[in-house]
């Protein structure tokens, strides 16, 4: 069984994954202006079920961030993979 590095291929998928962590910000955007909820009130329950939503659009935010570092490492990786492999 053979190996064969195709830096074109490599590159083809680097710049899909940079498209990746691009569209990383619109899922932020998305999460900040439909996961939140204002201060009414409106009683325990809705605080409560505030505080959640909250928390939850935080930790969407904060999993997008490492997503984004992810992806754009990756490319990093396999651009320099190939470009090390056309020497």
């Amino acid at each position: 069984m053979t190996f064969a590095i195709v830096p074109a291929e490599l590159n083809r998928q680097a710049s899909s994954m940079r498209n990746c962590a691009g569209s990383t910000s619109t899922a932020k955007s998305y999460a900040s202006d439909h996961m939140t909820l204002e201060y009414y009130e409106a009683g325990v329950v809705f605080q409560q079920a505030r505080v959640k939503v909250h928390e939850l659009r935080d930790g969407i935010r904060s999993y997008l961030d490492a997503l984004n570092q992810a992806d754009t490492a990756s490319a990093v990786e396999l651009d320099a993979t190939a470009t090390g492999s056309a020497s």
